[in-house]
């Protein structure tokens, strides 16, 4: 839409008014972020050297970006949800500092896209989520409430930073469990989530290369070994 769209006579009532209350929405987004920015004062806890709550993070909250990129050069995030440990990671760590190490994994996320798109001259506003789910088990609705307080964290302050999520290797109980997630996300995210059990190579390979999908996932990439495997 063009800047001087509100005065042009060929842009209709309705299109116009849709337009007013999409900038509205967003500029209202733009501000709330900032204001959580400064009263967060999330600057400085991202410039902050790596805390050893981070490392533990790190260490073992099975979450990177893989070694190859997308089909347009974007990056990957890869989490192997269903190895990780949610009250473990809470109990060493405690929720906020693992809150603030996904929101700090995001920021750097749109950093990097940012950095693809003023090397390409596009627009980069987001990423593909591989969320492997092998391992999942019962015991992991009691990290539900811990995963709830990230999205809380995460969804409101870096909105439209997935293109899509692609749950894999989804075990029977995925369901029973999503059901919990499901309402806590925004429609425009779930809208994002394609769930498979198996047969999800053609899925993803719409995407990315096969080089870069993980060898345990059926694709020629690595083992992703710097990312953590959980516990």
């Amino acid at each position: 839409v063009p800047p001087d769209a509100r005065r042009d006579p060929g842009f209709a009532p309705p299109q116009r008014a849709l337009w007013i209350a999409q900038v509205a929405k967003a500029e209202a987004m733009l501000r709330a972020h900032g204001a959580w920015r400064h009263n967060y004062g999330f600057d400085a806890l991202y410039a902050a050297p790596e805390s050893p709550e981070d490392a533990l993070a790190r260490k073992w909250w099975p979450d990177g970006v893989l070694s190859g990129p997308d089909s347009a050069g974007r990056p990957v995030q890869y989490i192997r949800l269903g190895a990780a440990d949610l009250p473990g990671i809470e109990r060493e760590i405690g929720r906020k500092a693992f809150c603030d190490y996904c929101a700090k994994l995001n920021e750097t996320c749109y950093a990097d896209l940012r950095a693809l798109a003023a090397k390409n001259g596009t627009l980069e506003t987001g990423c593909d989520l591989i969320m492997d789910m092998k391992g999942l088990g019962a015991r992991h609705a009691r990290g539900v409430p811990l995963f709830a307080a990230m999205l809380k964290l995460t969804e409101p302050n870096f909105p439209e930073r997935l293109r899509h999520v692609f749950v894999v290797r989804a075990p029977w109980i995925f369901a029973s469990l999503y059901a919990l997630v499901r309402p806590m996300l925004n429609k425009g995210t779930a809208d994002k989530v394609q769930i498979y059990t198996e047969d999800f190579l053609p899925a993803l390979l719409r995407y990315m290369p096969l080089a870069s999908i993980p060898a345990e996932l059926g694709g020629e990439g690595g083992a992703e070994a710097h990312i953590s495997t959980g516990g």
